[in-house]
C-alpha cells in the first residue's frame, strides 16, 4: 500500500505541528508551488510503502518517547510505526528452524504445534523447500530473509480463518512427505 498525496500531506502537517521549524529545516515543504510533492516527500512515500494508516498513527503516538527533540528519519519513523507489530512473530532463524524440521516424523504433534505460527506457512509457500532443507545456515538465511521481510513489510497479518490455515498446512505436509 502506498500513501496518497493527501495522506503524506496530513503526515507532513502533523510533523510540522509537533516539531515546528525543526521539521521544516530538515525536510522542507511537502509540495512545491505547483502543488506537486517535493522530492523529499516522494522519498517518504516510497519508504513508507506497506505501512498502513493505523501503523502511522502508532508511529506518531510514539514520537514523544523516542524523538522528543528532533524529528526522526523516514527509516526511524517506519520502525516506530511497525514496532510492536512483530511481537509474537518468529524470527528469520526460528522460521528456518521450523521449516527445516518439518519433514521429521510428527510424534503426535498438532499442526499448530508443528508450524508454530502462520507466517511459517506463508514463507514456506514462497520458497523451494528442498533447497532450504539442504542449504547451509548462511544460505538458508539468504533464501528466507527477503521473503520474510517482504511479508512483514507488505502488512502481512495472521490468517484469521483457522480452517483455511489448517487446510493449507495439511496440503503442505502432504507435499513434504512425498518429497
Amino acid at each position: 500500500m502506498k500513501l496518497s498525496d493527501t495522506a503524506i500531506a496530513r503526515l507532513w502537517r502533523r510533523m510540522t505541528a509537533l516539531y515546528g521549524h525543526k521539521w521544516q529545516s530538515v525536510y522542507g515543504d511537502v509540495s512545491d508551488e505547483k502543488g506537486a510533492l517535493t522530492d523529499t516527500a516522494k522519498i517518504w512515500v516510497t519508504e513508507l510503502v506497506g505501512v498502513n494508516y493505523q501503523q502511522i498513527v502508532t508511529g506518531i503516538s510514539r514520537l514523544g518517547n523516542y524523538y522528543p527533540d528532533w524529528p526522526p528519519t523516514v527509516f526511524k519513523f517506519k520502525e516506530l510505526c511497525l514496532a510492536g507489530e512483530n511481537e509474537g512473530i518468529p524470527s528469520v532463524e526460528q522460521v528456518i528452524r521450523i521449516l527445516t524440521t518439518l519433514t521429521q516424523p510428527s510424534t503426535g504433534l498438532s499442526i499448530a504445534d508443528r508450524f508454530k505460527h502462520p507466517l511459517v506457512l506463508a514463507v514456506s509457500k514462497q520458497i523451494d523447500m528442498f533447497a532450504l532443507r539442504t542449504a547451509k545456515q548462511v544460505d538458508a538465511v539468504k533464501m528466507v530473509k527477503p521473503i520474510y521481510q517482504q511479508l512483514l513489510m507488505s502488512g502481512w497479518q495472521d490468517f484469521s480463518d483457522i480452517d483455511f490455515f489448517r487446510d493449507e498446512v495439511r496440503q503442505l505436509l502432504g507435499w513434504l512427505i512425498k518429497t
